[in-house]
């Protein structure tokens, strides 16, 4: 049986091109990283890291409250070989990453700051007692508190003045 020619036959380059092409939008998609970008999704999870690791600690931290009514114990020494996941540095110095926390610890309350990959700064203070020195916004009953901002200064010592929230960080 006769088969005609095809009339246009495509060339070998433009194959080529677009397999290229195709395999680049694969890699893509698995690895955003591997073109030194970061995906919206990946983001997200930064930051929902950056909140779990601050939940993680917070909890480690208001342990230590009970037994002698003070946080004064509390360092962040101590918590290397029980979280060592976390990396705690101290709260004048910025949280650079989701697992890097800045810990500032008064005898009646403790201040967390972590900072996710889109430039949130997220926070956590526990407040044990009658807190009466806490910074600016900060509510001073007792209990555990939350705010999320831009700042570029993601430390437990700058924290921000207003969108506290009890018990869950806002927007969440």
């Amino acid at each position: 049986m006769y088969m005609p020619k095809p009339k246009f036959k495509m060339p070998k380059w433009l194959i080529a091109i677009v397999a290229i092409a195709v395999v680049l939008v694969l890699v893509y998609l698995l690895d955003p990283s591997f073109f030194g970008t970061n995906s919206p999704t990946a983001n997200a999870l930064s930051d929902r890291q950056a909140q779990s690791n601050l939940n993680t600690l917070l909890t480690a931290v208001e342990a230590e409250y009970p037994s002698s009514q003070s946080y004064s114990g509390v360092n962040a020494a101590g918590f290397a070989a029980t979280l060592p996941q976390i990396t705690v540095v101290s709260g004048s110095t910025s949280s650079t990453g989701e697992a890097d926390i800045s810990m500032a610890v008064d005898p009646q309350w403790v201040a967390l700051a972590a900072q996710g990959n889109t430039g949130h700064c997220f926070y956590a203070v526990s407040v044990g007692g009658q807190a009466s020195n806490l910074p600016t916004g900060v509510p001073d009953s007792p209990g555990t508190y939350f705010a999320v901002n831009d700042q570029s200064d993601c430390t437990a010592k700058a924290l921000p003045t207003t969108g506290w929230q009890a018990n869950t960080f806002p927007g969440s």
